[in-house]
């Protein structure tokens, strides 16, 4: 098998490889220091891979400590610890790197524990190499392209849920029955309540608005969800029988696709913009009463 591999190897030696394009990293173990010589050209011919290799589980388990892999590419029996050992350790240890079980034994009971374990894929080495590699290339290339993008999606959540609670504006996601999913530090400050006193709860069970202004929440919310936009809009807030502050309502329709699933509500706190306005038309009243005088 090695000498036709190499044979498919020496026959696309002229294949041209993007080199600015971002490299897959994958490590490749099994004991068979050939094997792993053909697949990592193989490999690195058909595509932008960058191919580590480990003849056992513990140099494998020492080159994951120094690097930061794309896919594990492992065959099953091995000397020592066998892949799938390999497999349930890396699993246990919260390592989710996209795992391959890339091994000549076909038995089904192998796939079907390796599958249990945690592996993304079971592939046979044996068979047309031309066809094998190709097929392994794009298993890895796939498994690479969805593991990236759940990463980007988890760096882009995490990124929005700093910006979330850092902000210096009250933030609070609304559903469209108009109950409280989620709601940030500032804002729970400013109600003067707890985040579990809150989450689940519609603001008119809350009792942070008085009366008077809860028709005019629901009917901006309402209007919002219906896709039409609300502008901005003064409010009180406040425990009963305490003293309420003024805020500034501003709301966006959070949509999924065509979906609408609910309102990011901005709230202001604009107290000392009040006071400031309140201090004008005082100065401008006494200067009125002024003129008036003369």
């Amino acid at each position: 098998m090695i000498r036709i591999v190499e044979s498919v190897v020496e026959s696309q030696a002229e294949i041209v490889i993007d080199s600015t394009e971002k490299k897959i990293r994958v490590l490749h173990v099994d004991d068979e220091p050939a094997l792993l010589k053909v697949a990592k050209q193989c490999l690195e011919l058909q595509g932008p891979f960058r191919v580590d290799s480990a003849s056992s589980v513990e140099e494998a388990r020492a080159k994951l400590e120094k690097e930061r892999y794309d896919a594990v590419v492992s065959d099953y029996q091995m000397p020592g610890k066998d892949g799938l050992e390999f497999l349930k350790e890396l699993r246990e240890n919260g390592n989710r790197t996209p795992f391959i079980m890339f091994t000549g034994k076909g038995r089904e009971e192998v796939a079907i524990r390796a599958l249990n374990l945690g592996a993304n894929q079971y592939l046979n080495k044996t068979g047309d190499p031309e066809t094998v590699y190709t097929e392994l290339a794009h298993s890895i290339t796939e498994l690479t392209k969805a593991r990236r993008a759940e990463q980007e999606l988890l760096d882009s959540e995490e990124r929005f849920r700093n910006l979330f609670e850092k902000s210096n504006d009250g933030l609070v996601f609304v559903n469209l029955s108009g109950r409280i999913m989620d709601i940030n530090q500032t804002l729970v400050n400013m109600a003067e309540k707890t985040k579990e006193e809150v989450v689940g709860k519609s603001f008119v069970e809350l009792g942070l608005i008085s009366s008077k202004d809860v028709p005019v929440l629901i009917g901006r919310l309402r209007q919002n969800a219906m896709g039409k936009p609300t502008g901005s809009f003064e409010l009180e807030i406040g425990k009963e029988n305490s003293e309420k502050k003024p805020i500034e309502i501003n709301s966006i329709l959070i949509r999924k696709g065509n979906v609408p699933l609910g309102s990011l509500v901005i709230v202001k706190d604009i107290t000392e913009r009040k006071k400031r306005e309140e201090a004008l038309r005082a100065r401008a009243h006494a200067l009125f009463e002024q003129l008036l005088s003369v």
